[in-house]
Order: C-alpha cells, then structure tokens, then sequence
C-alpha cells in the first residue's frame, strides 16, 4: 500500500516526526478526514454519490419493470462500495500508522522507471517505478514487489532508499511512506 495523495503523505510524515517509536496515538477519525479531504476522496464521494442517486431514481421510477429495479441495485451496490473505499483506506492507513515500525528499503531491480506519465493521478506529477526492493527488518531482510508514485519516483534507481512502515512481528510491508533524503555528498 502506498500513500495515496500529497495532504495525506504530509499528514504520515507529521505522525512519524512526533511520534517516531509506535505504537503511535492516531485517531481513525483524523486519518479519515485527511482521506477525504484528498483526491481519493473527492473521487469516491462524486463516483458513489452519483451510483447512489442513480439507482435511487432507477428503483423509484422503475413502476414494476423488473429491470430497472436490477439496474437501480446495480447502482445502489456499485455507489455503496465505491463511498466505502476511502472509509477502508483509512483504516489500513492508521493501523500501519499507529503499529508500523519506520524502516528503510533499498531498491534491488527496477522494472519501470518513468518520468511524469498517466499511469496514476500522482504519477502525472512524480513520475512511476516498480521493481523488487529489499525491506530491512528486524526478523531479517526480506524482499518484495513495489510500484511508487509518490515524490522522486521519477529519480529511482537501483540502490535508492525508500522509507516504509512495516508490521514488526510479521515481514509485512504496511506503508511506503516515500523516497529517502540522500545527504549531499
């Protein structure tokens, strides 16, 4: 899971900065408000809202044909999970927030390496990389698939360092919390 968009990256870095050792005090109601204040948000409050009112007047003025009705719960269904994801995002947000230990990775093979492109919203501005990244945990390192968007994704190479929040019982990536600072040589 990466961070989703520049409020809630900004949001991540403020917990950690105060809070650097978990477990952390962080409320499922501010990672919320910061979910859908950002364009995930924004996206899933107009595309459920418009797939609820949809199936709403599809089901009212349906006047007992059978499919508008199944076209109304088509909608009503697909509006309903559509509102629920960023309700869900946040959840998986502040349990890697409130439990995740801050690690580094470091970037052992890139298979896409790109400048600012469509691929994703954030990736229209930060560029896109995937690859394979070697996570430094405490039971042992560990290797594992990624694809980032955030901030200096367009400058990965191999060796780069990620920060990322991992589960510390488990060798379980929760978080790509973003690229690492290199210390001008």
């Amino acid at each position: 899971m990466r961070v989703s968009s520049a409020k809630l990256r900004r949001f991540v870095l403020r917990v950690l900065r105060q809070t650097p050792i978990p477990p952390r005090p962080v409320s499922y109601g501010a990672v919320l408000g910061t979910v859908l204040r950002s364009t995930l948000g924004l996206i899933a409050a107009l595309f459920g809202l418009g797939g609820v009112v949809a199936g709403l007047v599809a089901v009212v003025s349906a006047h007992g044909q059978m499919w508008a009705y199944v076209f109304g719960v088509w909608f009503l269904v697909f509006g309903a999970l559509v509102i629920i994801i960023p309700f869900w995002y946040s959840l998986r947000v502040r349990r890697a927030l409130s439990d995740g230990l801050l690690v580094d990775a470091s970037v052992v093979r890139l298979e896409t390496a790109e400048g600012p492109n469509r691929r994703t919203m954030d990736a229209m501005g930060n560029g896109f990389a995937a690859g394979l990244r070697n996570v430094h945990h405490p039971l042992g390192n560990f290797e594992e698939r990624f694809e980032f968007d955030g901030p200096g994704a367009s400058g990965l190479q191999v060796g780069s360092s990620l920060s990322v929040l991992i589960d510390p019982a488990r060798k379980q990536v929760l978080l790509t919390v973003g690229v690492e600072e290199q210390a001008a040589a």
